[in-house]
């Protein structure tokens, strides 16, 4: 199924350019040529083509959603209650307002004026995106129930699914989440398993087109799209791979960056490295805590820590600005 390669990046370059029909088509050209470049099989190569065509014209003159909304709606009006919003509300009541916007922020992807400063410090180090739910906190939570079930087939697959679920339902259903929720899906039968990223992109793409240019979607793709650039060099050592895997998941994200702030930090790939396994650390520890205040001592201790560690380090922090690259492409 190698053409779904060629399927996946026409849909998401339709979703991007669908304002501007000139730069439509010339991606179309493009998209045509590898086709034939690949030597698709002669019934792939007209499947290829006319789906091509049909998805342009859908992007293009249909209505279609920019996000995944109606799936947290839909939900809401069976239980006749937001959960989202009732668990924030819970976080608060028995964590008080800083530990339990904390929590708001780090679960369910909710700001408010308690935790709005500490998020714009991160956004300033360019680390945002490790402290906002993406994908791959998702991930690696599905990993690590995989590994405990591996021997069990049917934990193996469907506790991943139902993970996922949970965790994009309590963040709204964003893109990024939802596309892990997919991929989980598609992971869990042997015939679509060796393309389940490509096909949780398709999804996104027909379901809710728009939702595929936000940022989380683009930064995890495009992060991921780093590391895998990163492992088909040569080298080796637990440093070594940390620092380069950083150092590529952040090039490619920033044109994301800029777009957010302006700017990125010198230091961003530094910062990185510093703040990931305390972000690990406090993710899976808010996960198991959150609900009861005994172990507040210690949630407070890492968010004090990375509060106050970030406040510091956003003033000696330097700014290259990066202005010149346009919102527009």
């Amino acid at each position: 199924m190698k053409y779904l390669n060629q399927l996946t990046i026409w849909m998401i370059a339709c979703c991007f350019y669908s304002y501007n029909p000139a730069i439509s088509l010339f991606i179309f050209m493009l998209f045509f040529i590898s086709t034939i470049l690949n030597k698709l099989k002669r019934s792939e190569f007209f499947f290829v083509i006319l789906f091509g065509i049909a998805y342009f014209c859908f992007i293009s003159y249909l209505y279609w959603n920019n996000s995944f909304e109606f799936l947290s709606n839909f939900i809401n009006k069976i239980f006749k209650t937001n959960i989202r919003n009732n668990l924030s509300n819970y976080f608060i009541k028995i964590h008080k307002n800083h530990i339990g916007s904390f929590f708001s922020l780090i679960l369910l992807n909710i700001k408010n004026e308690f935790n709005k400063k500490l998020y714009y410090n991160l956004i300033s180090l360019s680390i945002v995106h490790l402290i906002v739910i993406s994908g791959y906190h998702v991930n690696l939570f599905c990993i690590f129930f995989k590994k405990i079930f591996c021997n069990i087939s049917f934990f193996k697959y469907l506790l991943p699914i139902i993970i996922a679920f949970v965790i994009s339902y309590l963040n709204g259903f964003s893109s990024s989440t939802v596309r892990v929720l997919a991929s989980n899906i598609f992971l869990s039968f042997s015939y679509t398993r060796l393309n389940s990223s490509n096909l949780s992109t398709i999804l996104i793409c027909l379901v809710a087109p728009k939702s595929i240019t936000s940022l989380g979607v683009c930064m995890s793709l495009l992060g991921s799209r780093g590391i895998k650039v990163f492992f088909k060099l040569e080298g080796s050592g637990h440093f070594y791979e940390n620092i380069f895997s950083s150092f590529f998941a952040t090039l490619y994200i920033l044109p994301f960056v800029s777009y957010m702030n302006e700017y990125v930090s010198l230091w961003a790939i530094f910062y990185s490295l510093l703040f990931t396994p305390i972000f690990m650390v406090v993710y899976f520890l808010s996960l198991f805590f959150c609900w009861f205040n005994n172990l507040d001592s210690l949630i407070n201790f890492f968010y004090l820590l990375i509060a106050n560690s970030s406040k510091i380090l956003s003033y000696i922090n330097v700014e290259i600005p990066i202005k010149f690259m346009s919102k527009n492409y």
